[in-house]
């Protein structure tokens, strides 16, 4: 029963850690999809891109003086660019072709991200030449759902998991040290995005922007439960050790009782 047992230990602890490091996963890209996270770090981005492409510039600064004259008399600018119309506020054109450029970025990703897809996530890739849908409430809910369906599927390991460990407590410290150890890598995850090409650093930084201070928040939890089960194991070490010594100290008593019973016999049997 001892190698059974075991045997299954090891298969659900494996199981759960995957399961934990799934949630984990799909929770901070889930959050970093949030859209003001995808319009505020999509401007960076965008203006990178726009000094590399130096025929957009040149197109924007030459038609910039003529958006000025327009916005004059007008309130908003419209024009197409790259399959998407642009709604532009003349308010922000009129502070400068930075602005300008700015708020067309901002109209571009409230497009692409409040976009329906009818595509399936995986069919996205398939039906899009280039994966601007990754940038979409549509990504955001998906990576959602599947980081609480691997939340929920962790709950119901570690009710076997705490079932099989002998040791109560020992499924409280298994939990932990599962919650710390990824809590630590993505906590040190901008260490793996020394990316030659910018772009796609910059990108990569985007998907995983929440992922320290989501890492940070599970990393106290994991401790306060490797913390839970230490404790508890010491005090029932603490509380076997104090069951130890009464035990001494009963079998103490009893051999002195059983000694002064025999004091007495011999007593006795000298006064008869």
């Amino acid at each position: 029963m001892g190698v059974i047992r075991g045997f299954f230990l090891v298969v659900v602890s494996a199981l759960l850690f995957l399961s934990i490091f799934s949630a984990i996963s799909f929770g901070i890209l889930s959050a970093s999809l949030n859209y003001d996270n995808v319009q505020n770090k999509s401007v960076s981005i965008a203006h990178d891109f726009l000094q590399k492409d130096g025929n957009l510039t040149s197109a924007i600064s030459s038609n910039y003086p003529y958006i000025q004259i327009y916005c004059q008399n007008n309130s908003n600018y419209v024009f197409s660019a790259g399959g998407y119309t642009f709604n532009v506020s003349c308010a922000n054109a009129m502070k400068g072709q930075n602005e300008f450029i700015d708020d067309g970025i901002k109209n571009l990703v409230h497009q692409i991200y409040y976009t329906s897809y009818s595509c399936n996530f995986l069919d996205c890739f398939k039906s899009n030449e280039i994966p601007v849908f990754l940038l979409s409430e549509h990504t955001h809910d998906f990576l959602g759902g599947k980081s609480r369906l691997f939340l929920l599927i962790s709950f119901l390991l570690f009710v076997p998991l705490f079932l099989l460990t002998k040791k109560k407590e020992n499924s409280s410290i298994i939990l932990g040290i599962f919650l710390i150890i990824p809590s630590l890598l993505f906590m040190k995850l901008d260490l793996f995005f020394t990316s030659s090409n910018k772009m796609i650093s910059q990108f990569l930084n985007l998907f995983f922007s929440q992922s320290f201070p989501i890492a940070l928040g599970i990393l106290i939890a994991g401790i306060v439960l490797l913390a839970f089960g230490i404790i508890f194991k010491i005090f029932n070490l603490g509380l076997s050790m104090s069951n130890w010594f009464s035990k001494i100290k009963e079998k103490q008593l009893e051999n002195k009782k059983s000694e002064a019973k025999k004091a007495t016999g011999k007593q006795v049997k000298k006064k008869k």
